[in-house]
């Protein structure tokens, strides 16, 4: 042991300093080579990776595959939070694009009902028509809901066939794009979202 009042040193075990009477609070353990955390070659310890104090990967909040288990302690995150991680960005810009293409869809179908609406009936279809795919834009946008994709992808092609026969033109497939990008980029999230829950490992960028 070492006094920190006088610098003397002298064997464990004493309650006081025998040379200036401090108490054991002013004491330093020493160990054998003079310096404390060194080894005998007088280098500091360090972890095996060669850098003391740092975990393996050089980045807080990280497993080996260099991907974030998500919130600090290793709490998830909430379905919220995971459509927001960098890797889910090109999915989520897929999904709000089906969206957005069925809004306009709907925007269309309605200024073209107001100036061409020959009877009240049809004008009653087309508001129909308009707030279903709002109705489901937005349950793909806000709910990533496989079965809303679905949903939109059997309407597109019912319509679509509909006016090749009624009009003898290729109408209404803008409907069935946003159909196909909504299944397609739903079902990717979704499964990824199902593996997140299980494993807690976020996936490569979709």
């Amino acid at each position: 042991m070492q006094c920190l009042h006088c610098g003397n040193q002298f064997l464990d075990g004493l309650q006081t300093c025998p040379n200036c009477g401090a108490p054991a609070s002013n004491m330093q353990a020493q160990n054998p080579y003079g310096q404390p955390n060194q080894n005998p070659y007088g280098q500091p310890y360090q972890n095996p990776y060669g850098q003391p104090n740092q975990n393996p990967y050089g980045q807080p909040n990280q497993f080996n595959q260099g991907q974030f288990y998500g919130q600090p302690y290793g709490q998830k995150m909430t379905k919220k939070e995971f459509l927001k991680h960098p890797n889910l960005k090109k999915c989520k810009g897929n999904i709000n694009a089906s969206a957005i293409l069925l809004y306009f869809c709907a925007g269309i179908t309605m200024i073209a009902t107001v100036l061409l609406t020959l009877t009240v009936a049809s004008g009653l279809g087309t508001i129909i028509d308009v707030l279903f795919m709002v109705g489901m834009g937005l349950g793909i946008q806000l709910a990533q809901s496989r079965a809303c994709s679905i949903v939109v992808f059997i309407y597109s092609i019912i319509n679509f066939i509909y006016g090749v026969i009624m009009t003898g033109r290729a109408t209404g497939w803008l409907i069935v794009v946003a159909g196909i990008c909504a299944i397609i980029y739903t079902f990717k999230f979704q499964k990824a979202w199902k593996e997140y829950e299980q494993t807690g490992m976020i996936p490569p960028a979709l």
